[in-house]
């Protein structure tokens, strides 16, 4: 199990970064490049075709290393088939209605053959739920999921760093579960972005675009789904509610779209409207690189999962409560981060308008004794 696990690993990063060095040079070559707009965080021409590379990556390895038979190709099918609509809104920049229909179509694929949320497990009071609000709940989730994510794609690095912990975190709880297949699966994904990372974190010689980020939160919906199908599962003596971990583990993509949703609304705004009120913007805005940037949202993960971990064990919330106590540490965190940036970018333009006038005068007084 450990040694197949590492060959696979090492196989998906290595395929992944070869394909995408590959990308990288055929963008340049056949100008493949997203241009710099009024929206976009990057000041050059950059490629964005690198879901490409780590979507084969992870195809390849895991149909090297197949085990799950039918499961696996639906799960691959579907995500190649998702990858080429992404590399058409990529070219030509898509209608929001076409990718939905499509994605539609894809998601009632995937839940009709067995991705599907048959049991709430006291979710909203609920347990087992009927068909139709399976196909209706599983679908919606799906479809959420794979424009959170979309939508988290802003900055270099931060949708690759984020995907790698997500993905990591999905083994690891798959793998307490003993769904041993789909934790190698998992792994395969987390290492195929961290090739892709290597090439992506600031400054960024490609970006994942719509190739590789709706792929990744069809994934992730899918694995999800997939671990909802259990109430809880054990780590020791401990247990721990699955659907409070996945609220952790995808917190920061799912606030994100209710938050800037919120925002757009309150401005008149289309809640599908692109700007840039995303959290990542808003850190940006505050001062901070991309590097810091994205650094900051992946302490964020590592401190959501941690609190939800320590609210697991010494703790007995219920599930709302589990989840807004998530919530107000993600909002908090923040907050608090943007306006410690904020006081420290004032006085750091303090600091420049007391030079620039310290300067002004200091000229005027050497004019006034030339004179």
């Amino acid at each position: 199990m450990i040694i197949e696990l590492l060959i696979a690993i090492t196989l998906s990063f290595a395929l992944s970064t070869l394909f995408i060095g590959q990308i990288i040079k055929m963008s340049r070559k056949f100008n493949w490049v997203d241009q710099p707009n009024e929206r976009s965080s990057h000041q050059k021409a950059t490629p964005t075709l690198g879901g490409i590379g780590i979507v084969s990556g992870t195809l390849i390895t895991s149909l090297v290393f197949n085990s799950l038979g039918r499961e696996l190709y639906l799960f691959l099918g579907l995500g190649f088939g998702l990858m080429i609509l992404g590399i058409i809104d990529d070219k030509r920049d898509l209608k929001a209605r076409t990718k939905i229909i499509v994605q539609l179509i894809f998601a009632s694929i995937a839940v009709h053959y067995g991705y599907g949320l048959h049991n709430l497990h006291g979710l909203f009071g609920l347990y087992e739920i009927s068909n139709s609000l399976t196909y209706l709940l599983s679908i919606g989730f799906i479809i959420f999921m794979i424009n959170a994510f979309n939508l988290i794609d802003g900055i270099d690095g931060l949708a690759g760093g984020l995907g790698i912990l997500i993905f990591a975190t999905l083994s690891f709880v798959l793998f307490e579960m003993h769904y041993l297949e789909f934790s190698i699966l998992c792994a395969i994904i987390a290492f195929a972005l961290v090739g892709f990372l290597v090439f992506n974190f600031n400054p960024a010689s490609i970006f994942m675009g719509d190739t590789g980020s709706m792929v990744l939160g069809f994934w992730m919906a899918l694995m999800a789904l997939k671990i909802m199908s259990e109430p809880k599962f054990e780590i020791g003596a401990y247990q721990f509610d699955t659907v409070n971990t996945l609220a952790a583990v995808l917190m920061i993509p799912i606030w994100d779209v209710f938050r800037v949703s919120f925002i757009r609304i309150m401005k008149n705004k289309k809640p599908w409207k692109a700007d840039r009120n995303h959290l990542h913007h808003a850190l940006i805005k505050a001062g901070c690189n991309h590097k810091i940037a994205a650094s900051l949202m992946y302490s964020l993960y590592l401190l959501l999962f941690g609190i939800s971990i320590l609210l697991n064990i010494y703790f007995k919330m219920t599930y709302a409560e589990h989840i807004l106590s998530l919530l107000i540490v993600t909002m908090l965190s923040i907050e608090l981060i943007n306006i410690r940036l904020m006081a420290l970018l004032k006085h750091k333009l303090q600091e420049t308008k007391s030079r620039f006038v310290e300067k002004v005068q200091h000229n005027i007084l050497i004019e006034n004794n030339l004179n």
